[in-house]
């Protein structure tokens, strides 16, 4: 059975990654460097509106061996945003308690440091396969700050993925220091 690891790392160096491995038919190797020279993201299109409306991301319908339960906030802004899902037991995973007893971990926060935020920031709060919790769980979205001092209404779009296959999409918008229940998940 894979090993996997998880954890959170400050922004502010950098980074490497190597994940190698041999699947049926062959080996697989996945490398990630970060820091160095920032790669240069697309300017968001500017909102038409006062409420804001999120085009819809192009998401595949299926996502291979990614685990029990997936979601995954996004946004286009400088903004931050905070993604909540509370599990079965009623534990909160965020920001400040990315893992639970129940095995869900927080697996990417986005924009928490304001020097740093990226354009197309995206968090993920995931199971792996075998652990997941029968029950109800909440997905939340909380405005936490504004990075870029606008302070408007944010657009965004809430992803579930339950086995691998798109559950749910769902399209919103928050306001500064708003915190929105999405959505329930019967899992």
């Amino acid at each position: 059975m894979p090993q996997f690891e998880s954890f959170l790392i400050p922004q502010e160096a950098e980074y490497s990654l190597t994940v190698m491995g041999t699947g049926e038919g062959g080996s697989v190797r996945v490398e990630l460097a970060c820091g160095g020279q920032a790669t240069p993201q697309p300017s968001p299109t500017p909102l038409q509106s006062p409420t804001p409306t999120p085009q819809p991301l192009d998401l595949p319908t299926a996502l291979p061996g990614i685990g029990d339960l997936q979601v995954t906030l996004r946004w286009g802004s400088t903004e931050d945003l905070d993604l909540h899902v509370i599990d079965p037991r009623g534990e909160e995973i965020w920001f400040s308690n990315p893992r639970s007893l129940t095995g869900g971990r927080l697996e990417s926060e986005a924009n928490g440091s304001c020097s740093r935020a990226s354009e197309t920031p995206s968090e993920t709060v995931f199971w792996d396969t075998g652990v997941a919790l029968p029950g109800r769980y909440e997905v939340v979205v909380e405005y936490y700050g504004a990075c870029g001092g606008a302070s408007s209404p944010q657009a965004f779009e809430i992803s579930v993925w339950l086995h691998g296959q798109l559950h749910d999409r769902i399209s919103g918008s928050v306001s500064l220091g708003e915190k929105l229940s999405i959505l329930q998940i019967d899992y």
